[in-house]
């Protein structure tokens, strides 16, 4: 799993790419926490992701989780795999996260996390 510090026109966010499965949902939850201990709204681009399983989808759900109690946004724009989408699909997550049309985005920065 690869991730980089983003920034668009719907604010900042965290862009992954490659596998987020077990072995890497630790991670990914280390990240998006300390993204809200400096930021309460969050844009997580999946778009180069190629690979989600259940363990990668939990550690969103906590995130959104986190962030919408608070009162913040946390929006997602869905993976271009279609074996990656197939997840918020079948989970029904499809119709509970806030997705983003990846035309909508415009990045104007991007730095390596």
């Amino acid at each position: 799993m690869q991730i980089t510090r983003t920034a668009s026109s719907l604010g900042p966010g965290l862009k992954f790419s490659g596998r987020i499965d077990a072995v890497e949902s630790h991670k990914l939850d280390d990240v998006l926490q300390t993204h809200f201990d400096t930021s309460p709204n969050l844009l997580v681009d999946l778009t180069d992701v190629e690979y989600l399983d259940s363990s990668g989808l939990a550690s969103l759900v906590r995130a959104w989780r986190a962030a919408t109690s608070t009162g913040n946004q946390f929006k997602i724009i869905l993976p271009s795999a279609k074996e990656a989408r197939r997840i918020f699909t079948l989970t029904g997550f499809d119709t509970v996260f806030d997705l983003v049309d990846p035309e909508a985005l415009v990045t104007d920065s991007t730095t390596s996390a």
